[in-house]
């Protein structure tokens, strides 16, 4: 009787100790659901803001600084999507008379590796 009393002791408290650990686990898989979930619409927020960004800016008075922006917002909205750096080259590729100087294609190319950072993809 002693011997059937500590089995059931024993299997009790390891069961315990079991289903403890799994409510963790499943509190972790839920907090990591959540967090996927959070990571997914904060890419899909960060994408539509940048393209209805870039979507605004070819209303800028200069034709060349328009077209760049316009081809950099299209290649940003077309899927499967790029990086702000590679849409700022198809930007400069597109738009062939825009040369803006040594200095602020730096500037441009240090925005778009800034804009880059924040994206998922980066």
């Amino acid at each position: 009787m002693l011997r059937l009393l500590g089995a059931a002791l024993v299997t009790l408290s390891a069961s315990l100790v079991g289903f403890g650990f799994a409510r963790g686990v499943r509190r972790q898989c839920a907090q990591l659901e959540g967090l996927l979930w959070a990571l997914d619409f904060m890419q899909a927020e960060l994408s539509s803001r940048l393209t209805q960004l870039f979507s605004m800016l070819p209303a800028c008075r200069q034709k060349d600084v328009a077209l760049f922006f316009e081809a950099a917002g299209r290649a940003l909205s077309v899927p499967p999507g790029c990086t702000v750096p590679v849409s700022f080259k198809r930007g400069f590729q597109a738009s062939s008379n825009f040369a803006p100087g040594q200095e602020a294609a730096q500037a441009l190319y240090g925005l778009s590796l800034g804009l880059g950072r924040f994206d998922l993809e980066s």
